[in-house]
């Protein structure tokens, strides 16, 4: 996969995630009006975090991980 370099403002959001290990997964339904969205439960140094999966920064509407070997 190509390496961009990412927006400072996006790689510094995003860099708040290393580290973390994902610990579980969990859906957000609790707006009626969209499909849930996809929820990794994750854990660092005891401090539990939720990264909800949206489309873009004003949730509307679930979004999608490309997962991907790096062989």
């Amino acid at each position: 996969m190509a390496q961009t370099k990412l927006n400072p403002v996006i790689q510094e959001h995003y860099q708040t995630l290393i580290g973390f290990t994902v610990k579980g997964l969990a859906v957000d339904d609790t707006d009626d009006t969209t499909e849930p969205f996809p929820v990794l439960i994750m854990e660092k140094d005891g401090v539990e975090i939720e990264v909800v999966i949206s489309q873009d920064e004003e949730g509307n509407g679930p979004g999608f991980l490309f997962i991907e070997s790096k062989e």
